[in-house]
């Protein structure tokens, strides 16, 4: 017994020292080649996720069907549904560098496509190092965070065209979606306090990673904060950035859509 949990625990600290060398890797591309048509945000954030992920995936093998799921669900449909948000209400702003066009005229491609990366990042990682997969079908609630998905796409397009204004009227708009987001998450731990030690491992992993991408971005402009309606700035080698983007995005997002992916299409454990 105790020759099999070292040798578990062996393989674990393997693939942690692999992510890392696929993450330096990436983080040196980005160096290299921001600023130039090859270190566009896209591309960086394909370099970013998609090593990892094939590497977890054949480390181990994965649920396919629910973690596309969670990441067209959480990453794909409530990422598009936040980016509208952020663009009507000018919390930010995500520049077009390699698809001209944005949908429904405020939401980048590059964006979309970025939140579904990271989804099926967080959902990969979540799956090989934490969750204790059971249960291999889709969890009784899987049609109902579709709907949701769905639903708040429709909801911000319909009430930003027929009150243009509306979004920029609202005082901290960042701080207020931010903490929407994260409800779900803060009842979570309430109820489940063991769950506490899992978001935590993962939130140190992503707050690293998005920490990173977050001082490329704004060195390169690859998203802009024209908005003044932040509670704060956060300062770091001369870049500037709002209090919210390192509160909400860097340290909970990972956890707030584990969350999410756990309690509608996981087991809940």
């Amino acid at each position: 017994m105790s020759k099999v949990k070292n040798s578990v625990l062996s393989g674990k600290k393997l693939d942690i020292a692999v992510l890392g060398m696929l993450y330096l890797i990436a983080i040196l591309y980005a160096f290299l080649f921001g600023g130039t048509p090859f270190g566009k945000a896209l591309y960086a954030g394909v370099i970013l996720t998609l090593p990892p992920i094939i590497y977890l995936g054949i480390r181990k093998p994965k649920n396919w069907l629910k973690i596309g799921l969670g990441a067209t669900v959480f990453g794909l449909l409530f990422g598009m549904a936040l980016s509208y948000f952020a663009e009507a209400s000018a919390s930010w702003t995500v520049v077009n560098d390699v698809f001209n066009f944005r949908l429904f005229g405020l939401n980048t491609l590059e964006e979309v496509l970025g939140h579904g990366m990271m989804a099926l990042l967080t959902f990969t990682f979540y799956e090989h190092f934490l969750d204790d997969e059971k249960i291999r079908k889709l969890g009784k609630r899987h049609k109902l965070a579709i709907f949701i998905g769905i639903l708040s796409i429709a909801v911000v397009i319909i009430v930003h065209n027929l009150f243009p204004a509306f979004f920029t009227s609202i005082n901290y708009p960042y701080v207020g979606i931010g903490i929407i987001a994260i409800l779900p998450l803060v009842l979570a731990l309430y109820k489940h306090p063991d769950l506490m030690k899992k978001m935590g491992f993962l939130a140190v992993y992503f707050f690293i990673l998005y920490f990173s991408i977050e001082l490329f971005a704004v060195k390169f402009d690859y998203w802009l904060y024209h908005g003044s309606n932040y509670i704060g700035w956060v300062e770091i080698l001369g870049l500037r950035f709002p209090f919210e983007e390192l509160f909400f995005w860097m340290i909970l997002y990972a956890p707030t859509i584990v969350v999410y992916y756990e309690f509608t299409l996981d087991d809940g454990k």
